[in-house]
């Protein structure tokens, strides 16, 4: 699966089995502080993600 730049994206494991997600980052830019949390089923914070916290 490939998510384009700046796409809104969500993944569920609708399945049994477990999912495992392995996410790869390519381009001239690999930082994360350009994450931005939009919706969220489990409590977190909306905003900007902290991946040292999330």
């Amino acid at each position: 699966m490939s998510v384009p730049n700046k796409v809104a994206h969500r993944i569920e494991n609708t399945g049994s089995e477990t999912l495992v997600v392995v996410e790869t980052q390519y381009g001239d830019y690999l930082g994360e502080d350009d994450l931005e949390r939009l919706e969220d089923a489990y409590g977190r914070t909306l905003g900007k993600v902290d991946p040292a916290n999330d």
